[in-house]
């Protein structure tokens, strides 16, 4: 009999590998539980590539139909380049013969596959909970683990499950080398009551609940903003709480816009405008456009690697990092910049190239003969 504090698996992360984890244990009949921190669909950044092998896998889970008809792209293959200039191209259909499950790739928003593989993992009987993340491991008297610590911002419990298949990505390999990661769902007030929450019904009523959350938890040693699609008001009110309590104030970049298709949306450097004012601290950014990353890019490729070229669409971001590292600055006019905004970039953000598409890019002279 199946128990709410229980079951056979219990998956960790509600992504592809951790849906697809939980499809294939419940259809041979294994209570699962997944539970992702994150409700869905939500936004992640990825290269959103399936190759045509991925194909077989969906279209056993059943799933395959949806992802097409959500307006997946359609791949033929790719072009792989080494840092050397060095490269190939791959084709799924060529001379070469062989067949994959299907002749082409397919690519899809995250966004939407995620949503549309975790259904396929609920028809198959899985046990989905959104919104509830993993706080520890739990462990019986010979340290096996034997279930889980979760909590869903109001109440924490322990989840008991023979087997824990992690499959949360990044936040437990920062847990791996001792770096805690608060989960949005753990943050104090992302959970108003409804007339708290309901816009221009009664405004004191947000103020009331922020004041009142009771014991709030420790201040962390870094406050890191970076782009978030579902920014609330709670949450920059525990940002500015934990800034001014002491937290270093770090942002992973100042973009002011995200380009998306037909639009421009707010970039994370709003965030971080608003935190800023919010604190009257600065906040320490190690994206672009200080230099941070690509130094670190470039040491990891040695000396051997030659010439260093960037390519972005903004230059205040994109050329003057290129710039802070001597490298080249190429800038693209197929994103945020048109050809007027690039004739008017002065200083450190003059580019030292401008192209109109990628085509363009290998006929430039630091690239000839790649």
């Amino acid at each position: 009999m199946r128990s709410e504090q229980s079951a056979d698996v219990i998956v960790v992360g509600g992504g592809p590998a951790g849906a697809s984890t939980a499809w294939a244990l419940a259809r041979n009949g294994v209570d699962v539980l997944l539970l992702d921190r994150a409700r869905f669909p939500r936004p992640k950044p990825c290269a959103e590539y399936l190759s045509p092998q991925a194909s077989r896998i969906l279209a056993d889970m059943g799933a395959l139909e949806g992802i097409e008809r959500a307006g997946a792209a359609q791949l033929a293959g790719m072009t792989v380049r080494a840092p050397n200039g060095v490269a190939f191209e791959g084709r799924f259909a060529a001379a070469h013969g062989f067949r994959g499950f299907r002749d082409r790739g397919l690519a899809l928003r995250r966004e939407t596959l995620d949503a549309i593989v975790l259904d396929r993992a609920r028809a198959a009987g899985a046990r989905v909970a959104e919104g509830v993340a993993v706080r520890d491991l739990l462990r019986d008297a010979h340290r096996r683990v034997c279930g889980v610590r979760a909590s869903d911002g109001e109440r924490e419990r322990a989840l008991a499950a023979r087997v824990v298949v992690g499959a949360d990505g990044l936040r437990r390999e920062l847990g791996a080398v001792g770096i805690g990661v608060r989960a949005a769902a753990e943050l104090p007030g992302t959970r108003p009551p409804a007339r708290a929450a309901a816009d221009g019904v009664d405004p004191g009523a947000m103020t009331e609940y922020l004041t009142h959350l009771g014991d709030l938890p420790p201040i962390p040693d870094a406050v890191i903003v970076g782009l978030d699609l579902h920014l609330t008001y709670a949450k920059l009110a525990e940002a500015q709480r934990c800034i001014l309590g002491g937290a270093e104030f770090i942002c992973t970049t100042r973009d002011h816009a995200y380009p998306v298709e037909g639009r421009l949306l707010p970039g994370a450097g709003a965030t971080v405008a608003a935190l800023e004012v919010a604190t009257g601290k600065r906040a320490l950014c190690i994206g672009k456009p200080e230099p941070y990353l690509f130094a670190e890019a470039i040491r990891w490729a040695g000396p051997e690697a030659g010439k260093v070229v960037v390519v972005g669409d903004s230059p205040d971001y994109d050329i003057v990092a290129a710039h802070r590292v001597g490298a080249t600055g190429v800038l693209i006019t197929t994103g945020l910049t048109d050809a007027a905004v690039a004739a008017g970039a002065k200083g450190e953000a003059t580019p030292d190239h401008v192209i109109h598409s990628l085509d363009e890019l290998f006929s430039l002279p630091e690239l000839a003969g790649a």
